[in-house]
């Protein structure tokens, strides 16, 4: 009965220890994959990001942001709804 109880402890702990490298291996690749993604961004001509609805510094600044997805998004909205004002005022 020890033996089981040993057993079904192991493999539980090595069970519950794949699954976090996994999960830190999930992590590092959403990191680089954004970090490739934000550097695409910085690339671009400041035309294009104007059409995307953010600026090159609005990509700058989501590189040193926790979220930068929620960043540019939050960006995006402000200059959306800014430019969505001009519009009906005309």
């Amino acid at each position: 009965m020890t033996t089981t109880f040993a057993a079904e402890t192991t493999t539980h702990f090595v069970s519950r220890a794949l699954g976090a490298v996994i999960e830190g291996i999930r992590a590092l690749h959403a990191r680089r994959t954004q970090r490739l993604t934000l550097a695409a961004l910085i690339e671009m001509d400041p035309g294009r990001l104007d059409d995307l609805g953010i600026t090159v510094q609005d990509v700058q600044d989501a590189m040193q942001a926790p979220q930068a997805g929620r960043h540019l998004e939050a960006r995006r909205t402000v200059r959306a709804s800014g430019w969505t004002a001009k519009v009906a005022a005309a």
